[in-house]
């Protein structure tokens, strides 16, 4: 699953961090949207992770969901 918008983009200095607990360049963000997002998919076996775009014009994010017949139950 891809998502991309056309927004600002993220910054090179913070693409490292975007997944980090409390980590926002907002005002009125708490920085917890990408982390919990990340977290929710590792617990059921995806990856989600940042692509930068191309054109260098707004973000980009896949989600990788694993294959069903090769999920791991723990």
């Amino acid at each position: 699953l891809t998502i991309m918008d056309r927004g600002e983009g993220v910054a090179p200095q913070h693409v490292e961090k975007l997944f980090e607990p409390f980590f926002t360049t907002g005002r009125g963000g708490t920085g917890l949207g990408l982390y919990l997002a990340r977290e929710l998919c590792e617990s059921n076996q995806a990856q989600l992770r940042y692509q930068p775009r191309n054109d260098d014009t707004g973000s980009c994010f896949v989600i990788t969901f694993a294959h069903p017949e090769r999920r791991q139950y723990t």
